[in-house]
């Protein structure tokens, strides 16, 4: 569903049950990349150094079930990762259905660019309860 800022910065505090996804997405890619980083601070552990999985969109595109295996992993350390995947494109709408449409497990973290007019990744983050999506506009001066 579609998040302002006040929502992002709440689920920068602690992560809300039943939330899957945080998308940040827009012209201002640096605005979305800031948003990203203070929602993955809370998953920060010096002694987990897999506390963060990252992965890439071009990576999603050619294994969409990347995605999902990465929210599904179990931590050898205990505590819940995260994921963050950064250049989210259109042509991972196949991995973010996937993701949603599996059961549920580690929280995931998108940063993306503008979406064209008409987008179905951006439709289905805007529709679901289980993403939050906040767009980045780019500052007017």
């Amino acid at each position: 569903m579609k998040a302002d800022l006040a929502r992002i910065q709440g689920i920068a505090k602690a992560w809300p049950p039943g939330l899957r996804l945080v998308l940040l997405h827009g012209q201002d890619a640096s605005a979305s990349r800031d948003h990203a980083d203070q929602v993955a601070r809370q998953f920060a552990d010096p002694g987990n150094p897999a506390a963060v999985e990252l992965l890439s969109g071009s990576e999603l595109v050619k294994d969409p079930q990347a995605l999902v295996a990465a929210a599904g992993a179990l931590s050898m350390f205990g505590d819940r990762t995260v994921v963050r995947v950064d250049g989210l494109e259109e042509d991972c709408l196949a991995a973010v259905e996937a993701l949603l449409a599996g059961p549920a497990g580690n929280p995931v973290i998108a940063v993306a660019g503008a979406f064209k007019k008409g987008s179905k990744l951006q439709a289905l983050a805007e529709k679901s309860d289980m993403v939050a999506a906040l767009v980045s506009y780019e500052p007017v001066s």
